[in-house]
């Protein structure tokens, strides 16, 4: 809703350009959060790091919402057959929901059992896994402050001036 990098700019000029054809027919689209473990993201990368025997590595600082892959698909659904013209979908997620990209790690490494090993370095991490037994219930992950440019610390999904209902459809 508010771009501050090439990705985000060029989904906001995506929806621009779509809704620039509502005039001649219906549009409604979706706004949605991070796809959980979806191609290309950086909790798809924790999977094949822990495939690999590599340290989890991630900021601690930077706060996203999540929906899983199925929820993705439920929005765009939603959007397409109840959406009204030049409508927006979006998830009714509170403050609360967001999730920091190291505590989803912490989740991930315990769901499978692993208990968590907080390195102070990245090289203190690498070293830990070259070291660990194969069947170490102990998993090294690094932490750090976020240094990136064009990186928002937390998500929005409208910004002030856009029109919102969050009524509509309940909770």
């Amino acid at each position: 809703a508010n771009p501050v990098n090439i990705m985000g700019a060029s989904k906001k000029i995506m929806e621009e350009m779509i809704m620039a054809y509502s005039s001649r027919f219906k549009i409604s689209t979706a706004r949605f959060a991070n796809v959980a473990f979806s191609n290309g993201s950086l909790l798809a990368g924790f999977i094949d790091r822990l495939m690999k025997r590599q340290p989890l590595s991630s900021p601690n600082d930077v706060k996203r919402y999540f929906v899983s892959p199925e929820e993705s698909g439920q929005i765009c659904m939603l959007a397409c057959i109840l959406g009204q013209n030049r409508e927006i979908f979006f998830p009714k997620l509170g403050v609360g929901q967001m999730m920091t990209f190291s505590s989803i790690a912490d989740r991930f490494l315990h769901s499978l059992g692993y208990e968590v090993k907080q390195c102070a370095s990245e090289e203190e991490a690498r070293r830990f896994a070259a070291e660990m037994p194969v069947d170490s219930k102990v998993y090294p992950v690094y932490y750090f402050t976020s240094d990136t440019t064009g990186e928002k610390g937390f998500e929005e999904f409208y910004v002030k001036g856009e029109k919102i209902n969050p009524e509509r459809f309940g909770s």
